[in-house]
């Protein structure tokens, strides 16, 4: 075994290769530093530093194949140049031998690639993230203090006339997890805009303190306003909330955290056996949910006003002070619609006061059940679920109510309108919440009630499809992984070979040809990942051409090889 000469050729090959590799990984990190600033992320000088120093290991998969290409490169034009591949062949060694130690180094990159994109690579990512994170707080001050609004997950909106950081933030909302930062607000404005077509909520709190806390590996945030006052979309009224009204909770959606781009190898296969851990199934999961408890709901209450004589559903004010009682003798279902009589077709509702005494009686011809906001002419009782804590709701909006109070011996009053918003008895959506997000899909397929309810089908789909398509991703980022790894060593031995044959001609211009490969094989390589995920294509279609770049560039070695040979 010539071991002087693969000496002679690794050594120069790895001297280039850590110079070239340092100098790519530099320029890289800091071209990747200037996204998150342009977007308005505040980072400090360490903070700036720190975040370069973590994007150097990501970017090393990137740039390992070309420096490798380019090193070795350099070094066979002038192998070939000082007429020593002449004086190799003159003394018995063939181009195999001498292209041996290539060989040997290639495969070496490609496993360690193999371990540093499966392992390594992502843990830096999330290193990368908490840095990012961390300047949430400063990115919602600037943009309130530039006179912008700032937008949040979930289509959150918000818009103040100060905003400051607090120096030393309270406790999260349940005291439990770490805390990252805090935003003190004044004259805060609030909009919520649902994506599932509901009519945006407005509110306004003379102050309110926005939380940062860790819980999960994701980064949240918790709103906290005093003396709020929401507006109500449906009805048109305003509702006022007490103090330290707490609004809800939100996971800051993160790209280097959330996506299986970033996850381990681990990971991977713990998400596709775990399909809830992902966030958007996780967050698409919580909308059927709703829905199904929406329907639920309805047909409880048709379960009770259908059994013979009628019957009574009791709730618990919003305030958990009273309790009230609605009685029917007959409903009829039509779609989300629930139409509730009674006795001599007038429809009653009874308050009742804590100590069990009768204290007035709202009368109506008929109600309608509706679990969608939907407006009518006649008294409407619309259920609802929370978007944070998943609670169903019970809001009443009566028309021209005839109220009778039993207090006193007066005749009954007819009012414009009572709006009322009361507590459901029992909790509907938690039970649907510990099963898996397969098992509901389950449940829906095969239950007769949830059939014809406008949403649930929908989420049903949508679920389905969120969970299959993160499955393509994870399949697509497995084979882009391994194809990129096993593309470096067949890009060094293609460098090596293109530099036998062109040996003559100047390094950069064999480096040139060398390049546009390399970027060829890696843009087919990422077409086939991009279509793994689209379920225009099967995941087939996707996998062949992920691998039609390495059989390209194994076909290109073969051709070069036998040119190269025969002289």
């Amino acid at each position: 075994m010539p071991w002087t000469l693969y000496i002679y050729l690794l050594k120069d090959v790895l001297k280039l290769l850590v110079l070239a590799t340092i100098v790519l990984l530099v320029v890289f990190s800091f071209g990747a530093a200037i996204k998150p600033l342009n977007d308005g992320t505040v980072l400090g000088a360490w903070d700036l530093v720190r975040f370069v120093g973590f994007t150097m290991p990501t970017m090393l998969t990137l740039v390992l194949p070309f420096s490798a290409g380019f090193s070795v490169t350099m070094v066979f034009c002038r192998f070939v140049a000082d007429n020593e591949t002449t004086a190799c062949l003159a003394s018995g060694i063939s181009y195999r031998t001498i292209l041996m130690p290539v060989f040997a180094l290639g495969l070496t990159l490609t496993l360690g690639m193999l371990y540093m994109s499966n392992w390594v690579v992502p843990k830096f990512f999330r290193k990368v993230a908490a840095v990012v994170e961390r300047d949430v707080a400063d990115m919602i001050v600037k943009s309130i203090q530039s006179g912008e609004a700032y937008e949040l997950p979930s289509g959150v909106v918000l818009y103040a006339r100060q905003a400051e950081i607090k120096r030393e933030p309270p406790l999260a909302a349940d005291n439990r997890h770490p805390r990252i930062g805090a935003v003190m607000l004044r004259g805060l404005v609030v909009g919520i805009f649902h994506r599932d077509g509901r009519p945006p909520e407005e509110a306004i709190a003379e102050a309110a303190d926005i939380h940062f806390y860790r819980e999960g590996g994701r980064t949240w945030l918790e709103i906290v306003c005093q003396s709020a006052m929401a507006y109500n979309p449906d009805g048109g009224s305003m509702r006022l909330y007490p103090e330290g009204q707490f609004i809800g909770r939100m996971a800051l959606p993160s790209r280097f955290r959330d996506e299986p781009d970033f996850f381990t190898w681990p990971q991977l296969n713990r998400l596709s056996r775990h399909p809830d851990h992902y966030y958007r199934v996780h967050d698409q999961k919580r909308r059927l949910v709703r829905v199904m408890t929406l329907a639920g709901m309805l047909h409880q209450l048709e379960g009770v006003f259908s059994a013979d004589g009628g019957g009574q559903a009791i709730f618990q004010s919003a305030t958990g002070s009273d309790l009230n009682r609605l009685t029917a003798v007959r409903s009829k279902m039509r779609g989300q619609e629930l139409r509730v009589t009674a006795h001599g077709g007038e429809q009653v509702w009874f308050h009742i006061n804590q100590d069990g005494q009768v204290h007035r009686t709202i009368q109506s011809d008929q109600v309608l059940i509706r679990a969608v906001p939907e407006k009518s002419k006649h008294p409407l009782i619309k259920l609802d679920v929370e978007d944070t804590s998943l609670q169903p709701l019970l809001h009443l909006d009566f028309k021209l109510p005839l109220v009778r109070s039993l207090d006193s011996d007066q005749e009954p009053i007819q009012r414009p309108s009572i709006e009322a918003r009361v507590r459901w008895p029992t909790d509907l959506a938690t039970p649907l919440l510990r099963h898996t997000a397969r098992r509901l899909l389950e449940i829906v397929a095969v239950e007769p009630s949830y059939r014809g309810f406008t949403g649930i089908e929908w989420n049903a789909k949508h679920l389905d499809q969120t969970i299959e398509k993160m499955n393509r991703k994870i399949i697509g980022q497995i084979n882009l992984r391994g194809a990129t790894s096993i593309a470096t060593v067949l890009l060094l031995l293609t460098g090596a070979l293109l530099s036998l044959k062109l040996g003559r001609s100047l390094p950069l211009i064999v480096y040139f040809w060398l390049f546009m490969t390399a970027m060829v094989v890696m843009v087919i390589i990422h077409s086939g990942e991009n279509l793994v995920t689209q379920f225009e294509y099967s995941v087939g279609t996707g996998i062949a051409i992920i691998w039609m770049g390495n059989l390209l560039l194994t076909g290109l070695i073969g051709i070069l090889y036998w040119i190269v040979a025969r002289r």
